[in-house]
């Protein structure tokens, strides 16, 4: 499961690269429960969550399927609410990516 970036890709270096495939392949993803504060106080009714996970870039889908090192890895961080936890979060960070990159073809 993954997205074909279709548009131009710039590496670190500054190469660019096209067509690249981004997965969340093996990548660990954590939640955070956070409380919003008032008066510097938390308020323990008042809370919103953070998905983290990073995921990958590779040369090509096909590169990734056949278990070659990625070219880059990303971070990605975003807060969800609480109706978001009855989701699956692959879905959640696949929505995200797709937001990131406009223009992608879903690989699932």
């Amino acid at each position: 499961m993954g997205i074909i970036i279709n548009s131009d890709y710039v590496l670190a270096n500054g190469i660019t690269v096209n067509n690249v495939y981004a997965s969340f392949k093996d990548s660990q993803i954590t939640l955070d429960k956070i409380y919003n504060k008032v008066n510097n106080q938390n308020d323990y009714n008042d809370y919103r969550f953070i998905l983290r996970c990073n995921y990958y870039i590779y040369s090509s889908k096909d590169f990734r399927f056949q278990e070659k090192p990625h070219i880059e890895m990303q971070f990605l961080e975003m807060y969800i609410s609480k109706e978001d936890l009855l989701k699956d979060p692959y879905t959640i960070m696949y929505e995200t990516l797709k937001i990131i990159y406009e223009d992608n073809t879903d690989d699932i």
